[in-house]
């Protein structure tokens, strides 16, 4: 039998094919012996069918190069685009190497086929593609040949192949390339690097796909959000119905009073003007007129109070609110083993923002601070200070050596420049800011107790007066060169011990607390407030009353309506008066029973609201109202601050 197979030519050794290699790659001409060519010469038929080839070639040349000039731009412009970077396998075997021992009709069946194959062979490689072990794949993922933008495949015509220069093409593409190409050498598409025909590679790349845990961790974080916010959206959705409940409440028992008061106005005369007691007549219409006035002066309060912030606390005692800048400066001990003293400025608008202020050596603890207008601080400690920080730098501006511990401090409401604070022996000091050395005006108190509040008063005469309260109970102050000695209060002697004085800079309104005294052998130790807060303190507290003052030109005071409540057996907590619109005002103090701010409407001193409770007790509470808007009513507790919006 005939064999097909053409004669083998001569072998030629790994050197010397190196140095053809070269030369071709210089002259672009293959060196081939003679007796090597002659034997590789096809018969008359292949010649015909080469031909053949060639003229379609030629003809389908220019369509062919300006397609693949536009695929070579795009690769180009998508280059950085192309994801799917895998690392690949080459595999040289002994069909790779033996392509061009093939003839000339072999290679163009490879390299030519018809639509429908190419279709039948891609049809089940894409299929495979897009299922990897029962994963539903995306296809718009998959590398792609930069020539013909379709799919690689593992097999088949259209594999995936590389040439030395790096570039990855599929193989009928690199094919097709290769043929339009003159002599035996082609350049690569993208870097125009010379290779040849038997140096393009398969590659084995089997498709590997890895779970992306980064989403299904984003989904769960996700979907824990959305069910913290409902269970939040739920809290609140109760919070305001239970307030609107409240409100409801509080509307229908204002109509009922005022429908049983219209009642009993509206019935006889005698029965409206008198009351029968002792065997005579009594006019009533006077506790008729009062007991009016007073349901509608509920009725014409309008302040809501809405909690804005609710911040941590750790050590806190004493704090300030500057309601123009929202800023609260809170002084207490700070986090750690040596549990210092310091100052923090917490800012309203946003809670993260607290700053850590170092106070001086040998401060001690802080007994009061007062905000005072153009943004400074004043402080008033136990270590003998009085200090003036500035509240835009976080920076010591003043600092006052004093004569004993301070207990309480406060600026001038008619000038800018003084202020005041009450020592532990009973003294008023009075400082000129503008004098750094040596205070105003030194004032000795009526006795030695600790003044431990202090509020700037103005009169309607354009003066002003000093209001303080120690144990004792609440004084009046002359300040400036006709001062006098300070005056007690009247009847104030005798309504226990004086533990809180609150004012709305003016004495229209004056509320002072009191708790009973404690009997003591000796009247020296009358005096039972200690000079530090007690660890232990009582949790039930014990009776105590609100007095209402009113005054007239600093000289004449009354005493009107009496509040009771639970207040603290040993601490000083401070209150406020919240000057509302209009006539009406507002007293608020801290409940010793519940924990929480108690308000009062004034003069009555009927319970106007409860706001939200503490773990601790109240220690400080303090009430500032800008020009134009809400007001803030601030309270703290050892651990806790809360703010509220007046309305």
């Amino acid at each position: 039998m005939a064999s097909n197979i053409p004669p083998q030519g001569p072998q030629v050794e790994g050197d010397e094919r190196e140095e053809s290699e070269d030369e071709d790659d210089g002259d672009n001409e293959p060196t081939v012996d003679d007796s090597v060519v002659v034997s590789f010469l096809p018969d008359e038929a292949v010649y015909v069918d080469l031909l053949e080839t060639i003229a379609e070639t030629a003809a389908a040349e220019p369509s062919i190069s300006e397609a693949f000039e536009e695929a070579l731009e795009a690769v180009r412009r998508s280059e950085e685009l192309l994801s799917g970077a895998v690392e690949v396998v080459v595999d040289s075997d002994e069909e790779t190497e033996g392509e061009d021992a093939n003839d000339g009709r072999d290679e163009e069946e490879e390299v030519v086929e018809t639509t429908e194959e190419k279709g039948q062979g891609g049809g089940g490689e894409s299929e495979g593609l897009d299922k990897t072990d029962g994963v539903e794949l995306d296809r718009s993922l998959f590398p792609s040949c930069p020539v013909c933008f379709e799919t690689w495949s593992a097999d088949g015509p259209h594999r995936v192949c590389c040439i030395p220069c790096g570039h990855v093409y599929g193989r009928s593409c690199l094919e097709r390339w290769f043929k339009q190409c003159e002599k035996n050498i082609g350049k690569c598409p993208q870097c125009n690097r010379k290779f040849r025909r038997k140096e393009m590679i398969n590659l084995y790349a089997p498709l590997i796909v890895v779970p992306n845990d980064d989403l299904e961790k984003e989904v769960c974080s996700l979907r824990e959000q959305n069910e913290s916010l409902k269970l939040e959206k739920a809290e609140l959705i109760m919070e305001i119905n239970k307030h609107k409940k409240h409100a409801r409440d509080a509307e229908s028992f204002l109509r009922q009073k005022m429908a049983c008061l219209e009642h009993t106005v509206s019935g006889s005369k005698m029965r409206r003007h008198f009351e029968y007691s002792d065997g005579r007549w009594i006019s009533t219409a006077h506790s008729l007129e009062n007991n009016f006035e007073s349901v509608r002066e509920d009725a014409f309060h309008h302040c809501r109070f809405v909690l804005q912030n609710e911040l941590e606390l750790d050590g806190a005692r004493v704090m300030g609110i500057d309601g123009s800048s929202q800023i609260i400066m809170v002084s207490g001990k700070a986090p750690g083993i040596e549990r210092e003293h310091v100052l923090s400025k917490i800012s309203l608008l946003s809670q993260n923002e607290v700053d850590t202020i170092q106070l001086p050596p040998n401060t001690k603890a802080i007994r009061d601070l007062t905000i005072l207008p153009d943004g400074l601080a004043l402080l008033a400690s136990l270590g003998k200070k009085l200090l003036l920080f500035s509240m835009r730098s976080n920076n010591l501006v003043l600092k006052y050596d004093l004569p004993a511990p301070a207990w309480s401090c406060s600026g001038d409401n008619s000038n800018t420049h003084y202020v005041y604070t009450g020592l532990q022996n009973g003294m008023l000091l009075v400082f000129d800011i503008r004098q750094t050395a040596v205070p105003m005006q030194v004032m000795e108190g009526l006795t030695g107790h600790p003044v431990h509040t202090v509020h700037s008063v103005a009169l309607s005469d354009g003066g002003s007066r000093v209001l303080t309260a120690s144990s004792s109970g609440p004084c009046v102050w002359e300040v400036g060169s006709s001062c006098g000695r300070p005056f007690l209060i009247p009847e104030m002697e005798n309504q226990g011990v004086c533990i809180s004085l609150a004012c709305c800079g003016s004495l229209d309104s004056i509320v002072a607390s009191f708790r009973q005294k404690v009997e003591l052998f000796n009247d020296s130790m009358t005096s039972q407030i200690p000079m530090s807060p007690s660890p232990i303190l009582s949790t039930t507290g014990k009776i105590g009353s609100h007095v209402l003052i009113t005054g007239a030109d600093g000289l004449y005071f009354q005493s009107q309506e009496v509040g009771k409540s639970i207040v603290s057996e040993l601490r000083m907590p401070k209150s406020a008066i919240l000057c509302t619109e209009g006539d009406n005002s507002l007293f608020a103090y801290g409940d010793e029973s519940s924990h929480g701010v108690h308000i009062w409407g004034l003069p009555s001193f009927r319970t106007y609201a409860k706001l939200k409770p503490h773990q601790q007790p109240i220690l400080d509470l303090r009430y500032d109202r800008r020009s134009t808007g809400p007001g803030f009513l601030g309270c703290i507790s050892e651990d806790r601050l809360q703010v509220f919006s007046c309305f």
